[in-house]
């Protein structure tokens, strides 16, 4: 099945969105995906037009796992073991 391109991309950066410690963003892309699973065949156009409300994009800490999944409790893929690498920083407002 295809793999939505850009839904992987956003879902594996999911983890940077969580403000740093000096209330800054770290800015990271994927580096390393030991498993992708994907419960969909539709691509990005395709989940667009299904779920025009929107999908949330989640990390939990504890497990390492993102998962994408549907307003309507439908989980379309889930990502495990992701290593990001750093390109940057953007400083909190304080900073």
């Amino acid at each position: 099945s295809p793999c939505p391109p850009s839904c992987d991309d956003r879902l594996a950066r999911t983890r940077a969105l969580r403000p740093a410690a000096d209330g800054g963003q770290r800015l990271e892309v994927p580096r390393y995906i030991r498993r992708a699973e994907w419960f969909t065949d539709e691509g990005d156009l395709g989940l667009a037009g299904r779920y025009p409300e929107g999908v949330r994009l989640r990390w939990d800490a504890a497990t390492g796992v993102f998962t994408a999944v549907a307003r309507d409790g439908t989980v379309l893929a889930r990502l495990h073991d992701v290593q990001g690498a750093p390109v940057g920083h953007v400083p909190g407002e304080s900073g």
